[in-house]
């Protein structure tokens, strides 16, 4: 008898794009949060990026939950490309609050490599950070089973 995981829900495909969804609005909120000034220009990078290392590691705890390996690649997929829009967005956004203030730099009007390289390798941290989560969600839940387990009455 084959006993089903208890899982994300019916369509992990569809919790997957919601949790897309979800991502795209918190880091376009950070963007809109930045630009009005709420948050102060040196953090506008770090900001976003904990909004994607949030939706990063949210998308790997669900992917230790899901059921088949459909579910499982949606939510990585998600995961690694969330964090890569999110680290785009906060480079942008920097640039964008740090040329709107009064008497900027001219280091504020860079060539744009900085931006470039966030597009291009831009997906390695989410991968990094896709990946520790997940390893360290598949630790805790096997130590989690492993101490249930031993608390088992014997006999």
């Amino acid at each position: 008898m084959v006993v089903a995981r208890s899982g994300v829900g019916k369509n992990p495909i569809l919790a997957a794009v919601g949790c897309l969804l979800t991502s795209v609005a918190l880091v376009g909120a950070a963007r809109l949060a930045s630009l009005q000034g709420h948050i102060a220009q040196p953090y506008v990078a770090s900001a976003h990026l904990l909004v994607g290392v949030v939706a990063c590691v949210g998308c790997a705890i669900l992917t230790h939950r899901a059921v088949g390996w459909r579910g499982r690649l949606a939510f990585a997929a998600v995961g690694v490309l969330g964090m890569w829009f999110a680290v785009f967005l906060g480079v942008a956004t920097h640039f964008d609050v740090w040329q709107r203030m009064p008497a900027p730099p001219s280091e504020a009007y860079a060539d744009g490599a900085q931006l470039l390289a966030s597009v291009v390798v831009g997906w390695i941290p989410g991968l990094l950070v896709y990946g520790f989560s997940l390893a360290a969600t598949c630790a805790v839940s096997g130590l989690l089973k492993a101490i249930k387990g031993s608390r088992k009455p014997q006999g």
